[in-house]
Parts: C-alpha cells; structure tokens; sequence
C-alpha cells in the first residue's frame, strides 16, 4: 500500500516525487509531455520498502512547459501535473 505521495514544485525548475512504500514493488515513473508521449523514464525498477524521495530538475529534455509525472505503482497508476518555467 502507499502511504505517503506528493509532488512540490518547489522553484518552478524542480520538483520533487515523495513516497512511502508499505510492500516492495516494481515502480514505473515517467514524465509525458502535454501530447501525453513519454519524454524521460525517471524510474522503471523494483524498489524495497521503505521512504523515498527524488528531486528531478529541468534538463534538456524538461524544458519550460506543462508535464505529467505519472507512477505506477502496486498496479495503480497516480498522475500529478507540474509547470516547469
């Protein structure tokens, strides 16, 4: 089960992905453009139980623009819009 799940946007540049997993679980997070095709992976692994965080920042693939971050997780998919500028 996931417990905690958050997005912060924290300068417009950045933002963060948080969660807290009860089980270990293959996790899937991707982030799509607003067409809705995938322009980076930024986790496609199995991960233990436990809390995580992940910073991800514009790079040249992120560039200003409105995203969805989408995790797939314990077979549930969960999607979050960002604004990066």
């Amino acid at each position: 089960m996931l417990k905690i799940f958050d997005f912060q946007n924290l300068t417009q540049l950045e933002f963060i992905i948080q969660k807290d997993l009860t089980a270990s679980s293959n996790i899937n997070t991707d982030v799509l453009g607003i067409s809705g095709g995938v322009i980076e992976t930024i986790i496609n692994e199995r991960q233990m139980a436990g809390e995580y965080s992940l910073k991800v920042n514009k790079s040249d693939k992120l560039s200003p623009g409105i995203y969805f971050v989408c995790l797939m997780i314990y077979g549930q998919l969960v999607v979050k819009g960002v604004t990066l500028q």
